[in-house]
């Protein structure tokens, strides 16, 4: 388990890694596993400038963690597939509770197959509840102000959410609230 014990200015994150930003945390050869409580605190002004690269968030991959109670304020974030600013994949039911993104994220995909940008959450298999975004996302494909794709499966479910941030694909399954989605949708709203 990790928490976050205060608020955190990431401005001079834009000029870590030769200008890529941070890494993020978790790979799909070694994804977070874990559970991860933000304690109502905001992480603000962090840049991920990956194009060409998958898995792109403040967590890059996932599987069977948790999420809860974190702000991401003013992000700036840039990748291929799977682009999210908490989140770029999470598989295994991964499930996010009251978490919040605001900034850009934006994927430079040109193929069908490298799909997934989200305000929040690039690629989920899993639960979002409580959570909202006001990102601008811009994409080619699978596009969402919240999650850009969600897959099928037992308690896939986006519950008490919403996005209001602007929303483009250029190829298409652009949506407000979720671009592609297979999951349940209730009381959420773009």
């Amino acid at each position: 388990s990790f928490v976050l014990a205060n608020n955190l200015d990431a401005s001079t994150a834009s000029q870590w890694n030769a200008g890529a930003g941070c890494a993020p945390i978790g790979s799909s050869a070694n994804p977070f596993t874990g559970s991860f409580d933000g304690q109502n605190f905001v992480i603000s002004n962090f840049s991920i400038q990956r194009g060409g690269q998958d898995n792109i968030g403040l967590f890059g991959y996932s599987n069977a963690a948790s999420f809860a109670n974190l702000g991401l304020d003013n992000v700036s974030l840039l990748g291929t597939a799977n682009v999210g600013a908490l989140l770029g994949r999470g598989d295994g039911n991964t499930s996010i509770d009251n978490v919040w993104s605001s900034g850009t994220v934006t994927s430079d995909s040109t193929a069908t197959t490298k799909l997934g940008v989200g305000g929040l959450v690039g690629n989920l298999t899993g639960a979002v509840a409580d959570s909202h975004s006001t990102a601008k996302v811009d994409g080619y494909i699978a596009v969402g102000g919240l999650v850009g794709n969600m897959t099928d499966g037992a308690g896939v479910l986006i519950s008490n959410s919403w996005a209001s941030g602007d929303v483009h694909a250029t190829y298409g399954y652009a949506g407000g609230l979720v671009g592609r989605s297979y999951a349940r949708i209730t009381d959420s709203y773009a």
